[in-house]
């Protein structure tokens, strides 16, 4: 029908319909519009993060491998220039060190869509042979079935890896040897100083009458070193059984651990008068064995470097960080200042060695036990006014 056969009701109704189409079409061009402005914005996002990744990003054929795309890590990290790279392969340029890994890959990209984590060998331009974790996906580019693939260097990672491998081989046969060495001191060495006290002891007994009291002396000096070179051993012994022991962790009750320590410590306790005093100790997760010698150790020096007055020794623990800090104070003669460092040291004596007997040993062996349990020790003191030991066990969920 021609316009000017339309009545005046027909023409409105027509400009209102093609109205009606105007408004879809510039809806429709305004859609369109915002779809092609989000699929330009997409694709430069991929395009930077293609172009900037840290690593490797490779688009290539999935049946030859003929490269159609390289990022700049690629060419930074393999050593080669675009042109050398583009429309060639991989197993052309010699990249795969063992060609038939690439074709595994393939085989399972073909089988499943995708891989990932998949560890291999690249050669560089240079010669360089790096251990390489490799991750692709198939996808179709202008018809042509074709691989995108992220590649990780993991070489670094891998000789560290295989250091603490080394590592960890030589610490166990370190460990043996130390193990080899214990029982040395402890039989080979401890024999014939058994062996020398108890001649000493025979000689002592049976020609006591005819020998003056100088060789008694002598004789009373040797069977004495004989006793002290004993303790020194077996203290020995203790300090390097703590790096090869099993460690036993588990979750204690810390008084538990203490009650053991006090009952070694028992016959000391009461010749000294000693008064042990503790509030509610924490379960922790730690070596039972291990604990109640640390326990032992610090009472019991507590104990020997006693002043004028009975001993009193208090424990209590506390909540730290993620942990337990413990304390154990005593109103002994003290440490002197200068000397709170070394007393963990092996063999480091703070007082006269005449007048207090020991090895030097009991508190290097504390501060070692502490530290496999993930802690550490301290001591506060100053002569005179006693000493408050400190240490740390952390949570199990840390050790």
């Amino acid at each position: 029908m021609k316009y000017e056969d339309m009545t005046k009701e027909q023409l409105i109704n027509e400009l209102s319909e093609l109205r009606q189409r105007l408004n879809q079409f510039t809806a429709l061009e305004s859609e369109c519009r915002r779809e092609a402005d989000a699929l330009r914005l997409s694709e430069e996002k991929s395009s930077k993060a293609f172009r900037s990744s840290p690593d490797w990003i490779v688009i290539s054929t999935l049946e030859h491998g003929r490269f159609i795309d390289v990022n700049d890590a690629f060419l930074r990290i393999t050593g080669y220039h675009r042109e050398e790279v583009m429309g060639r392969t991989a197993k052309q340029l010699g990249i795969w060190v063992d060609p038939d890994e690439r074709d595994k890959m393939v085989a399972i990209i073909r089988e499943q869509g995708k891989i990932r984590d998949h560890e291999a060998r690249f050669r560089m331009k240079s010669g360089d042979i790096r251990i390489m974790l490799r991750s692709a996906e198939a996808i179709d580019l202008e018809d042509e079935k074709c691989i995108i693939s992220v590649t990780h260097d993991i070489t670094e990672r891998k000789k560290a890896e295989e250091k603490i491998k080394i590592f960890a081989e030589e610490l166990e046969k370190r460990n043996r040897e130390l193990e080899q060495f214990s029982y040395i001191v402890s039989h080979d060495l401890q024999a014939p100083l058994i062996t020398t006290g108890g001649y000493l002891r025979l000689i002592e007994k049976r020609y006591r009458e005819k020998l003056d009291s100088k060789a008694g002396e002598f004789i009373a000096n040797a069977i004495e070193g004989t006793v002290r070179m004993q303790s020194l051993i077996k203290s020995l012994l203790d300090y390097a059984r703590v790096d090869t022991s099993t460690r036993d962790f588990k979750l204690i009750r810390a008084s538990a651990a203490l009650d053991q320590a006090l009952g070694n410590l028992k016959a000391l306790l009461d010749e000294s008068g000693a008064v042990v005093k503790y509030d509610n100790l924490p379960e922790v997760t730690a070596d039972p064995v291990l604990l109640s010698q640390v326990f032992q150790n610090l009472i019991g020096n507590a104990i020997k470097f006693r002043g004028d007055e009975p001993p009193v020794i208090r424990l209590s623990a506390k909540r730290k960080d993620r942990g337990w800090l413990f304390s154990v104070s005593d109103n002994g003669i003290g440490i002197p200042p200068e000397q709170t460092e070394r007393v963990f040291e092996v063999f480091h004596r703070s007082h006269d060695r005449n007048k207090y007997e020991g090895t030097g040993i009991g508190l290097a062996i504390c501060k070692k036990i502490i530290e496999h349990h993930g802690g550490r020790i301290r001591v506060e003191s100053a002569l005179g006014k006693g000493s408050t030991f400190y240490f740390t066990i952390r949570d199990s969920s840390l050790i």
